[in-house]
């Protein structure tokens, strides 16, 4: 299996005080995004699934973030 796995769509905040960004596994298209904290490092516990073709951009106010995504695939639901 390939192992790899990278970071993509880097996203601030404005006011540089959070990170999202999306990690791909296995050279796949679809991303997971995670949410860190710049002052102290630390992850936050939100995460998002099943992102695809997709950037993140923040809201105003630093509490929210638009991006797309999509169902969970159905080979992936059914264990194929």
């Amino acid at each position: 299996e390939d192992g790899t796995t990278a970071i993509s769509t880097l996203s601030f905040t404005n006011d540089g005080s959070l990170v999202v960004f999306g990690i791909s596994e296995k050279g796949s298209d679809w991303k997971s995004a995670k949410f860190r904290r710049v002052d102290d490092n630390d992850f936050l516990e939100d995460k998002l699934d099943w992102i695809k073709f997709s950037g993140f951009s923040w809201t105003h106010d630093n509490k929210g973030v638009f991006y797309a995504s999509f169902d969970k695939p159905e080979e992936i639901e059914s264990g194929k």
